[in-house]
């Protein structure tokens, strides 16, 4: 059953941001995973529904089930999943590295282009999830390749920030946020920087 407060985040979203979140989790897995092999410490270990990266992922296809407007596109949620589950939890037969890979890429570029189809404005702020009465203006952009280096560099200038107040107090909870706006959609707040800064969106 999913929850109201996950349909009031969710379902306002298009199908392909819904899917594209899935692909920046896939994305996390494929690339903590190459890591992990350069250090020679890689094992074949299947990843837990009811843990990390596991649990957003289930929980995200619960979801994307669930929303009505999705109903049209149901058995080509309910194949991608059974793939892609497969493909996590090692099952003979499943799909490759690259194939899984470039299944979920094409999720995201299709809501990278729903993105640039009409007029969408990037609000980066820095501030924190729970209070908002303090968050800080950092720009306003009109365009993916100014926002992604805008963060970048935002982010890098936070971290510098609460590396010199180590020693003395800072609030490592303080974030850099993005927020969206167009006409069609509305606004969108605090959107997963893994779906919009990604190297993978970026292509």
């Amino acid at each position: 059953m999913v929850s109201e407060h996950d349909k009031g985040i969710f379902f306002p979203r298009s199908f392909n941001e819904q899917m594209a979140w899935i692909d920046a989790e896939v994305d996390l897995i494929l690339r903590c995973e190459k890591r992990v092999e350069k250090c020679g410490l890689h094992e074949e270990a299947k990843i837990n529904r009811n843990e990390g990266h596991g649990h957003v992922i289930d929980r995200l296809f619960k979801v994307i089930k669930e929303d009505p407007k999705n109903i049209a596109v149901l058995r080509e949620v309910e194949t991608a999943e059974r793939e892609l589950w497969a493909f996590l939890e090692h099952e003979h037969g499943a799909k490759s590295e690259e194939e899984i890979y470039a299944y979920w890429h094409n999720y995201s570029l299709a809501y990278m282009a729903e993105l640039e189809s009409s007029p969408t404005y990037y609000f980066l702020m820095r501030g924190y999830d729970e209070f908002h009465d303090a968050d800080e203006w950092i720009g306003i952009y009109s365009s993916l390749t100014q926002v992604r280096e805008a963060y970048r560099n935002a982010v890098q200038a936070l971290e510098q920030e609460h590396k010199r107040c180590r020693e003395t107090f800072t609030n490592e909870h303080e974030k850099v946020m993005i927020h969206t706006f167009n006409e069609t959609a509305g606004w969108h707040y605090d959107i997963s920087p893994e779906v919009l800064i990604s190297e993978k969106s970026a292509c």
